[in-house]
């Protein structure tokens, strides 16, 4: 098989099609972002087929930034505290 314009414009022409498939998607994920960029992958997989190149694209990006943290520092020395002996008074 040969990789060649025709497969190049046909990637070409896929993610084209990805794009404005979620152009609005795209466009409220840039707006959130904020100052922050707004990354947009694409993956490419080209693999013979039967009589030509198999063409899959995916496109991946993130709509909503979800930023969440927890901590907290344990002792495995720490008593247990009473508190449920003192709700019962």
């Amino acid at each position: 098989m040969l990789f060649g314009n025709i497969t190049k414009a046909t990637i070409r022409d896929m993610v084209d099609s990805l794009m404005e498939n979620y152009l609005i998607d795209l466009d409220d994920a840039y707006k959130q972002a904020g100052d922050d960029a707004l990354d947009i992958t694409f993956k490419v997989k080209v693999k013979p087929g039967r009589t030509g190149n198999d063409i899959t694209v995916s496109m991946s990006f993130t709509k909503e930034k979800v930023k969440d943290k927890v901590s907290t520092e344990v002792s495995e020395h720490q008593q247990n505290l009473p508190f449920d002996e003192q709700e019962g008074r």
